[in-house]
């Protein structure tokens, strides 16, 4: 009887496992998540490397899956508001946001996307580049003041 239960226990969950034939994670990733999402040390990464991630974060297909006009839209009005972007990364929202006339503090625990955006912020004609700060945060405490903002987002 309660070999019948355990095969019937693993039919089922057999059957409910979620089966994704597009994508595959990598071994080393299922066995040890958490040390996946951690940022690599900025020594890790040499500018060639650095480029290509702002590209991938910039990638024109990443309107499509990420429909960030309607993120901001949910946001209701955000002209006049201060807004934190945290973990801004190249600055994708952080400029939106910026262009919809928000005031937004582009917060992340990595120097080199805050100086990315500093030396986007300065080239782009469509924005007031005051309306964009940068502020570098640790991986615990993105540094914000109580009541400094309106909005944090967080994508």
């Amino acid at each position: 009887m309660r070999f019948s239960i355990l095969i019937i226990l693993l039919v089922i969950a057999q059957g409910c496992e979620t089966r994704n034939t597009k994508q595959t994670i990598p071994t080393a990733a299922k066995k040890d998540t958490a040390n996946a999402i951690k940022p690599a040390p900025a020594e890790a990464f040499n500018l060639d490397s650095f480029q290509k991630l702002v590209e991938q974060y910039e990638a024109p297909d990443r309107a499509k899956w990420q429909n960030p006009e309607l993120v901001i839209d949910k946001l209701g009005i955000v002209e006049g508001k201060v807004i934190a972007d945290i973990g801004a990364g190249s600055g994708y929202f952080t400029f939106r946001l910026a262009q919809k006339g928000a005031s937004v503090v582009a917060i992340d625990i990595d120097d080199r996307f805050l100086e990315h955006i500093e030396n986007r912020k300065a080239e782009l004609n469509n924005i007031n580049p005051e309306l964009v700060t940068t502020r570098l945060s640790t991986e615990e405490d993105p540094l914000l003041e109580s009541e400094e903002l309106d909005v944090a987002l967080l994508v």
